[in-house]
């Protein structure tokens, strides 16, 4: 990466924060606080972060996840927002998993005129990280979604725990995707986007972590440390959340934007 000097975005910085350490609140700000659902629990049995996790077990027709009520974290026809967050993939009960478990999952209404999205999910026909971001303007049809190409990650019904980080700047028009840190997906054109000026989400009804859909999309597993920015988080930022320190100071999504002062630019 070359570092360079950016200006700070306008954005308030951190929007929310579940760190599902006791509980499904979000830390900052209570707005955001989330509802559990089915088979959706506080765990010590497997954490990446802090003294717990999210675990989440989809047992027949109870099919876990948190729910955030609205004020929602991303609104529709928001410029800016970041999107980071832990995972391990496993079948915890032993009975089966979906063939497309999402992380995280924000929608809009699904009336195929006006549909929108913004999900992260793994895909068990290539084992890879899938971004998804769907949008159709009232009948125009754009859509699109992409898989990045980095290795398999899917192997055996379970999976190490991965850092996934998502972020859309309409003000610069970029499409990011960190995978453990490090960028995989940058896409400047919007090809397959509809082009400059259209929103991942023309409206929000919905946000989950976890899938909250009802579909074949439950996640089954672990997720640890989700966290929510209304700006683009640099990839100094990202890799400093994926390490959990930054020049010897210990980073979580609270400070990360005090501790990593100098940004960078891929």
């Amino acid at each position: 990466a070359v570092f360079v000097c950016l200006p700070e975005s306008a954005g308030a910085g951190l929007t929310a924060y579940w760190p599902f350490d006791n509980d499904f609140n979000s830390l900052n700000d209570p707005n955001y606080n989330g509802v559990a659902y089915y088979n959706a629990v506080i765990s010590t049995d497997d954490v990446k972060r802090g003294t717990g996790s999210l675990e989440i077990q989809s047992d027949g027709d109870e099919k876990g996840y948190v729910l955030v009520p609205p004020p929602y974290p991303i609104v529709g026809g928001q410029l800016e927002y970041t999107v980071v967050g832990w995972y391990r993939l496993v079948d915890v009960n032993d009975d089966g998993m979906s063939t497309r478990p999402v992380v995280w999952d924000a929608w809009s209404p699904g009336d195929g005129a006006n549909t929108s999205k913004m999900s992260a999910r793994l895909d068990a026909a290539t084992g890879k990280m899938d971004m998804e971001f769907w949008v159709d303007d009232v009948g125009e049809g754009e859509g699109s979604h992409n898989s990045y190409d980095g290795p398999v990650i899917w192997d055996n019904n379970a999976s190490d725990w991965h850092h996934a980080a998502l972020v859309w700047n309409r003000n610069t028009d970029v499409v990011r995707y960190y995978h453990d840190g490090e960028l995989r997906v940058n896409l400047f054109t919007w090809e397959g986007y509809g082009g400059p000026g259209k929103d991942a989400l023309t409206t929000t009804t919905g946000w989950s972590i976890g899938c909250g859909e009802t579909d074949t999309r439950h996640w089954d597993g672990y997720i640890d440390d989700v966290a929510v920015w209304d700006e683009e988080l640099t990839g100094a930022a990202i890799r400093a959340l994926y390490e959990g320190t930054f020049d010897g100071n210990s980073v979580d999504p609270n400070n990360v934007l005090d501790v990593v002062i100098t940004r960078t630019a891929e």
